[in-house]
């Protein structure tokens, strides 16, 4: 197992470094689904990746919306 990587410095000491995230949209159940690796207590995101989080959401959003019309 790789020792985990901090990108933006370790924040708090609970911090466990970086983690990786999947977004995705179930049109037939109509959810969105945010799935990480592990628990996650809590996330602190620099805020362009922020936006780029929001536009992931804000696509899936949109694909759940065009499959309902």
């Amino acid at each position: 197992m790789n020792p985990p990587q901090f990108p933006q410095g370790q924040i708090t000491p609970d911090d466990e470094g970086e983690t990786l995230v999947a977004i995705a949209a179930d049109p037939k159940r109509r959810l969105i689904f945010i799935r990480f690796p592990k628990p996650v207590t809590w996330v602190g995101l620099p805020l362009e990746e922020a936006r780029q989080f929001r536009d992931l959401l804000i696509q899936r959003i949109g694909e759940l919306e065009a499959g309902h019309n």
